[in-house]
């Protein structure tokens, strides 16, 4: 099950429509886990989230030490920071793009059966 699971959530956080649900519905559905928020600054997890979590009793940690997180998590969802996000804003994007990547240094770390989304 899913109950005792650590999360971490990594990417665009802010914009991503399946990563902000997948936050809320487990908040919604499940008591036992622990969720980590790894992302650039201009795409962080938005407070209504955090709020939702705070009111459902999750507990949650904004970081940006991805091999600390991925070395505590069950599964880890990574999104892609998208460039058409930043049309307005090009130097944000470029802030943003490639400052987490689950690559092979990041798999090293987890643990053995964790997943990758």
């Amino acid at each position: 099950g899913i109950d005792g699971v650590t999360i971490g959530l990594v990417g665009d956080l802010s914009n991503g429509r399946t990563v902000r649900s997948l936050a809320y519905m487990l908040a919604k559905n499940f008591k036992d886990l622990k969720v980590y928020f790894v992302a650039p600054p201009v795409v962080k997890m938005k407070d209504d989230i955090k709020s939702y979590l705070d009111k459902k009793g999750i507990p949650w940690e904004e970081l940006d030490d991805l091999m600390h997180v991925a070395s505590e998590c069950d599964v880890l969802y990574q999104t892609r920071i998208q460039r058409e996000r930043f049309s307005d804003k090009p130097e944000e994007y470029e802030q943003a793009r490639g400052k987490f990547i689950v690559d092979k240094e990041v798999m090293n770390v987890m643990k053995r059966d964790s997943i990758v989304m």
